[in-house]
């Protein structure tokens, strides 16, 4: 259930947001970092280099994903974009319902205390696990965001 930052879980993992960089991806980074230093929005040329780079890695990373007619939006967190696609979800959507797992990251149940009337909880089972058909029975007509 969704802890306040008062009282964490002291249950939670969350290797992903703190795990070590590969040496390969740090050592890019480092490169990057000393070379592409500028704002990517500037309109000087260190800008403007940066901007470039920035959209090749872009549509290499959409080419891999076989993604080329979507529309990538970089977050600076995971709890961004969650909050992003939830916020923009609730704009397109006003009237359907979204279905959060009760072991959802805290950035998700934001929804819950920002939209209660509009969220439904999936239970787990002990194990942490999701059972099919309680995901049906969770589903309802308005149900637009799993």
């Amino acid at each position: 259930m969704f802890q306040t930052m008062d009282k964490p879980d002291p249950n939670y993992f969350d290797y992903a947001a703190s795990c070590p960089p590969l040496t390969e991806a740090r050592k890019r980074f480092i490169r990057i970092s000393r070379d592409y230093y500028a704002n990517p929005s500037s309109i000087h040329r260190q800008g403007r280099r940066a901007s470039k780079l920035l959209n090749e890695l872009k549509t290499t990373f959409c080419d891999l994903l076989n993604f080329s007619d979507g529309r990538l939006l970089l977050c600076s967190s995971a709890t961004e974009a969650n909050n992003t696609i939830i916020e923009s979800y609730i704009h397109k959507y006003p009237s359907g319902r979204i279905l959060i797992a009760e072991d959802a990251h805290d950035s998700v149940w934001y929804a819950v205390l920002k939209y209660p009337d509009k969220t439904d909880i999936l239970k787990i089972d002990a194990t942490g696990n999701i059972k099919p058909e309680g995901l049906v029975e969770s589903l309802t007509a308005d149900t637009n965001l799993v």
